[in-house]
Parts: C-alpha cells; structure tokens; sequence
C-alpha cells in the first residue's frame, strides 16, 4: 500500500509551522491521500500554528514582564498614594506595543452588576483570557444620595484597573506607609508617563548602568521618585549621553571607511 505522505529529504522544523504544515498538506493531495489523512494533516497543521503563536506570545509577554514589574502610585487621596488606569496604561502600553502586545476588557453591565474581564493579544491572533471580576454596582438613585452614573462609572474603572493589573502581574507600589506616603506627596514627583520616556532613554544607551547613574545623579530609588523639578535635567543629561555614543560610533564608522580597500571593501590594517 502506497504512503499516503511521502516525507521531505530535508528538514522541514526550521520553517514557520504554517509553512510545514501546508507543504504536508500539499503532498498528501498530490499522492492522492485519503480523506482521513487529510483530515488528520489539517488538524496537525492547525495544532503546530497554534503553538507556534502561542509560543511569540509566550515570549513577548516574558519580554514584558523583564521590563516592568510594578506600577508607580502617583496620585494622592487623603493620605493614601493610588494610581488611576491612565496611569497604568501610560507605563504599559509604549512597551507592549513593540512587543506586539495588547489589551482589552470585555464587560456585561445589568441594573445592578458589573462583569469584567481583562483579554490580553498578540499581534499574531493569540489571545489569553485574564483577570476576572463581577461584582455588585451602585442601585438607581434615591433623594440625597450620589449620581448613579458617576458611581457606576468609578466602579467600572476600579474594576477595569484591578483586572489589568491582575493580568499583567503588576504590583502597586503598597510597600509606603502612610508617613512615608505623605512625605512623597510633599515633593511633586514625574509622572508615569515622564518616568517612562526616562527608562527608554536609559535603556537605548550602550552604557548598561545608565539608568543606575542617572538615579545617583537625582538622588532617588526608584524612576518614580525623581522630583519633577529633577526631569529637565535628567533628560537632558540622558539627551547628551545619547548624542555623544551616536558621535563616537559615527567616527568609528568613518575611522573603518578610510582604511578599507577602495576595491574589496575590506579594511586594512
């Protein structure tokens, strides 16, 4: 009895599993491959796609977790430091994005109840469900009590924060008490947003202990706690830090150009 598949000479593993699997396919209807086997390839080859996006996935998101870990509380309600989800977002989404990651909320909303759950993708189609919460929200309004819709609303962005964070893994910066918390809200610091444009200007340096410089220079722990008075400042230093590494690879570039040989292109001692 004739194979149904004839498999190839050469390796085939390396390929993207797309590829693998339609060559397969594509042999078995050339061999005249019965309908089980075809059946049987389109299932395998469904199943290496799957796991080869899952696979991207799983490794963006390891790349995301490596950068960032917790989420800076910048905010100031009575003596306790919060962070709202536009914060959250701000920190998380310039490095996301590059890594072809990004989220979303899926929500059910009844008279009384409140469904959320946070759904993290891959620019490839993977998708994982994540945090999930229900919980009771804010009855119709009676005389003298606050507006439903508002009350409604903070539930929602409560939840939608909480989800996330719980998805991502993020920890908030909890560990002040409330001291310490009201000596941080005595100094402005930099936002999140500002925070963020400071780590990826650290971290495109060649020098790898830029960042560990640049929080020597402003006296502070953590990103988050440079005082906005300190931002200008330290943008500038990681600006010109920058600028110098450009010159000096420029010259490099230039000092390997004019000792290569005109013809072959090789360089020359």
């Amino acid at each position: 009895m004739p194979n149904d598949v004839t498999l190839p000479a050469e390796p085939v593993r390396n390929l993207p599993a797309f590829a693998t699997g339609l060559n397969l396919l594509q042999q078995a209807v050339h061999n005249n491959a019965s309908p089980e086997t075809i059946k049987m390839l389109i299932e395998l080859r469904d199943r290496m796609i799957a796991e080869e996006k899952k696979a991207a996935f799983d490794d963006a998101f390891a790349q995301f977790r490596e950068r960032i870990a917790t989420v800076p509380q910048t905010r100031k309600a009575d003596k306790f430091l919060f962070e709202n989800l536009a914060d959250v977002a701000a920190m998380i989404n310039p490095i996301m994005g590059p890594l072809g990651l990004s989220w979303h909320h899926v929500e059910t909303i009844t008279d009384d109840t409140a469904d959320v759950q946070c759904v993290l993708r891959h620019a490839n189609g993977h998708s994982e469900l994540g945090s999930h919460w229900v919980r009771k929200i804010p009855p119709l309004q009676r005389h003298g009590e606050p507006n439903p819709f508002h009350a409604g609303g903070s539930a929602l962005s409560f939840m939608r924060r909480w989800t996330l964070k719980g998805t991502l893994g993020l920890a908030a910066d909890e560990t002040d008490d409330n001291a310490t918390a009201a000596a941080r809200a005595a100094v402005e610091l930099i936002t999140p947003v500002e925070a963020q444009q400071l780590f990826a200007l650290a971290t495109s340096l060649a020098d790898q202990k830029a960042l560990e410089k640049l929080l020597a220079r402003c006296k502070a722990e953590a990103l988050k706690d440079i005082a906005a008075a300190d931002f200008k400042r330290a943008l500038e230093w990681l600006a010109a830090k920058k600028q110098a590494e450009m010159q000096a690879e420029a010259q490099a570039v230039e000092a390997r150009q004019q000792h290569a040989d005109p013809e072959t292109g090789e360089v020359t001692e």
